[in-house]
């Protein structure tokens, strides 16, 4: 897998112990709070946009409330879960459109596939001439354009998957 492209913001995949070179997060991840002044990332074991520190203002949904702990900066923490009408992180989705464009398949995984432009991303592949493959529970606007439609639960083909390569 050369990379995860996630809409959830639940941070699993960053707890799987997944390089945060191999993942693009396209909604956010809420344990994650990032320096507004340096930029320095926190990842915490509590979800950042439900604990927020005391000096927590409403001006701006986005900041916890906590400083930064690099030596020399003050700077105020964020959280970085995208919100409706928010733009998408531009380094994670430039990052997602490469990897599409150079691969030859897609696993598609627990999803509607009705959020562009994440839905988006399976039809970048190769030349087009990529497999598709897509494991949802439910009926996907791209169900037509799947090499292999996989109606099931997401973990359970996963698991049956890795039993099966004896992984």
């Amino acid at each position: 897998v050369a990379l995860v492209v996630s809409t959830n913001v639940d941070g699993l995949h960053c707890k799987s112990g997944l390089e945060e070179s191999r993942l693009a997060e396209l909604h956010g991840n809420c344990f994650l709070e990032t320096c507004s002044k340096c930029g320095a990332r926190y990842v915490r074991d509590f979800d950042v946009t439900t604990r927020r520190g005391a000096e927590a203002g409403v001006t701006d949904i986005h900041m916890t409330g906590r400083k930064c702990e690099a030596v020399g900066c003050d700077g105020a923490l964020r959280d970085n879960i995208i919100h409706f009408k928010e733009n998408l992180p531009q380094a994670e989705i430039e990052k997602a459109m490469e990897h599409a464009i150079q691969a030859d398949l897609a696993l598609v995984l627990g999803t509607s596939m009705r959020v562009s432009p994440a839905c988006e991303l399976p039809g970048m592949m190769k030349g087009k001439d990529g497999k598709l493959v897509i494991c949802n529970l439910q009926k996907t606007p791209y169900d037509h354009k799947a090499h292999l439609r996989i109606h099931g639960d997401t973990s359970a083909v996963l698991e049956a998957l890795v039993a099966a390569m004896q992984l």
